[in-house]
């Protein structure tokens, strides 16, 4: 299952289909509209030697991708968020992410950037901020994407 969330406000959930595999279509896609999307990919069969876990990913350019995603027969439903998380440092973040997840596995959540902040200092603000091994920033694609690895407990 993967849950796709717009920090306006706007969410899509899309599910992979049984035979999809998730490497054919994780790319980070460049933009230049300041719209920030959390891609959070649950792998539900996923092999790892630490369990289940989820990854929290941001996109760009998110008309394209999800035209890209319904080409490949993913479907998308419902507009809700979890405004809790807004306020929250890395930590009680993906505490909260994994909590959502563990009482309702087709809950999409956003988190809000404030009015006034870039991407490039919210990134650099969370990298400082993280004391979290789950935590990550990296490049893809010749962007900066934000990863969070979260245990799903249940």
């Amino acid at each position: 299952m993967m849950i796709v969330g717009h920090y306006h406000g706007t969410f899509a959930i899309l599910f992979l289909p049984p035979a999809g595999t998730l490497g054919s279509f994780l790319r980070v896609l460049s933009m230049p509209r300041p719209s920030i999307y959390f891609m959070l990919v649950r792998l539900d069969h996923g092999r790892l030697d630490h369990g289940r876990f989820a990854s929290l990913i941001i996109i760009r350019q998110a008309d394209e991708f999800f035209a890209q995603l319904k080409s490949w027969d993913f479907t998308d439903t419902v507009d809700v968020s979890s405004p809790a998380i807004a306020t929250m440092q890395t930590g009680a973040f993906l505490d909260t992410v994994a909590g959502v997840f563990s009482v309702s596995h087709d809950r999409p959540f956003t988190y809000i950037i404030p009015d006034g902040v870039s991407r490039a200092d919210w990134l650099a603000d969370k990298e400082a901020k993280a004391r979290d091994p789950r935590f990550t920033v990296e490049e893809r694609d010749g962007e900066l994407v934000c990863c969070m690895t979260v245990p799903l407990r249940g």
